[in-house]
């Protein structure tokens, strides 16, 4: 995030990132947070009118004026009961 984040705010999504959040706040005491919960569209066009500061996004924002960055993958499973399909077993 940079040096100049030492006694401000920003305004950020999240979708759930206990982790994430209590890092940041480590490494940045002075900075409020102010956490939201958007889907990513919403959230592309509040980062267009400034109405937000950092977006966690799923997947990339093409277009000029913005800089994506991978900060952490998940795994994405499916559970499924295996007397209840046979996709299991192949």
């Amino acid at each position: 995030m940079g040096p100049y984040l030492s006694d401000s705010s920003l305004r950020l999504n999240t979708v759930s990132l206990p982790r994430l959040v209590r890092t940041f706040r480590q490494q940045y005491p002075g900075v409020t947070l102010q956490l939201r919960e958007a889907m990513t569209d919403t959230q592309i066009e509040e980062l267009k009118r400034g109405a937000l500061d950092v977006g966690l996004l799923y997947g990339t924002v093409d277009g000029p004026g913005f800089s994506c960055q991978v900060i952490w993958s998940e795994p994405l499973v499916t559970a499924i009961p295996r007397k209840q399909c046979g996709l299991v077993e192949r």
